[in-house]
């Protein structure tokens, strides 16, 4: 199974989410991360540090083998780094898309984290993915954006028609009414695509990716928002 979490703006907690993915689907069996951005914040999480290691990330889109990096018995990661800026402007989403037979059998679970920006290293793992995850945060500009996750998603299914959307809905603020009303537009926009629960702003859980554990074993962990995160985690997981 290949989960892509994405979004087309960065600041909504999309690699919070695809560390806590990869960190629940890693107690049942074995996963691949995928860090598809330059900044390498997945990467960071996960392995502590960004210096001293290649963007091994890049080989995805390349024709040598692939070699990841070990986390745990069941965890290995593709770094991410500044060598993908490359894939953008050398890489051809065509023969791109055509990269998925590269990573299918590395894991059980693979979970891909993109960049906040349209390109090969976003658009790609749209057509490798069994489930695409579209973070959102409850605002104007997310609102903005639905349509065009909708004209997307159709242009993609044309060559993945089994591509499953989910939405999340992440750093809500349950005592402003605004975005209550918010999340009740993308509700009603996305229906069943929406995932419950939706995910309240927590320093528990930055605090947690801070020290790079999951909400539900972070020290310090606010039960509440750790079961939730668990909680939505687990339904993504068991979609297919």
């Amino acid at each position: 199974m290949i989960i892509t979490v994405t979004n087309q703006k960065g600041g909504v907690g999309k690699t919070t989410l695809a560390c806590h993915l990869a960190w629940r689907a890693a107690e049942d069996g074995t996963v691949l991360a995928i860090d598809l951005d330059t900044q390498a914040n997945l990467t960071q999480t996960l392995l502590g540090r960004t210096v001293g290691i290649e963007g091994q990330a890049a080989g995805v889109f390349g024709d040598k083998p692939l070699e990841t990096l070990s986390l745990s018995s069941r965890l290995a990661l593709l770094p991410g780094g500044m060598e993908l800026k490359e894939i953008d402007e050398g890489v051809e989403l065509l023969s791109a898309i055509d990269k998925k037979n590269k990573i299918e059998s590395l894991a059980n679970v693979i979970v891909i984290d993109t960049p906040p920006a349209i390109g090969v290293r976003q658009v790609a793992p749209y057509f490798w993915s069994d489930i695409l995850v579209l973070v959102l945060t409850p605002d104007v500009f997310s609102l903005k954006g639905m349509a065009d996750v909708r004209n997307t998603l159709d242009r993609v299914r044309t060559r993945n028609p089994g591509l499953l959307l989910r939405v999340v809905v992440n750093r809500h603020h349950p005592d402003v009414s605004r975005e209550r009303e918010i999340i009740d537009l993308i509700a009603r926009e996305f229906g069943d695509d929406l995932v419950r629960p939706i995910l309240a702003e927590s320093r528990s859980i930055s605090g947690a990716v801070s020290e790079r554990v999951s909400a539900w074993d972070y020290a310090y962990k606010s039960p509440v928002r750790a079961k939730a995160m668990r909680d939505l985690c687990e339904t993504i997981l068991k979609i297919v």
